[in-house]
């Protein structure tokens, strides 16, 4: 409701909508091969591994053949994740974590992600690591983080 209520919300352009990717089918009122770009900006983190292909075989259907995900979620030892091994008791699986509030966290190597679109029949554009030193000046630490970024078509 709140990108409608936007003043350049146009509906004849974007059709917005909930959906749990993971466990449903996206609404029929988007046309098979319809969409040209799919942004994922830290989606595929938070499903289950054995749910990421069937989502992203859910998205394949409705991209335009020449039409791409973009990715941007996050890398294998983000800090987040080594915060994780630290403390022990959160893995719930090979790379996969549970948070403190319940939400899940997975975090992707460049050839899981590579594979796994490649399988799927996308081929990827780029992919690679972003690799940041933060600092927090007041607390005097520095903080590793490590997200991916990916451009996938679909042939």
């Amino acid at each position: 409701e709140i990108i409608k209520k936007n003043n350049e919300f146009d509906a004849n352009k974007c059709f917005t909508f909930v959906c749990d990717m993971a466990t449903q089918d996206l609404p029929s009122t988007i046309p098979d091969n319809s969409v040209d770009i799919c942004m994922l900006i830290f989606v595929l983190s938070t499903i289950s591994p054995q749910a990421i292909p069937t989502t992203i075989e859910r998205l394949k259907r409705v991209i335009k053949p020449g039409g791409f995900i973009i990715i941007r979620d996050y890398g294998l030892y983000d800090m987040t994740q080594m915060r994780f091994v630290s403390k022990g008791g959160r893995k719930l699986d090979e790379n996969f974590y549970v948070r403190a509030d319940g939400t899940r966290t997975f975090f992707f190597s460049i050839e899981y992600l590579k594979n796994l679109f490649n399988n799927l029949g996308f081929e990827e554009e780029y992919i690679n690591y972003d690799t940041r030193e933060l600092r927090n000046r007041k607390r005097l630490i520095s903080m590793f983080r490590v997200w991916i970024r990916a451009k996938f078509i679909k042939k």
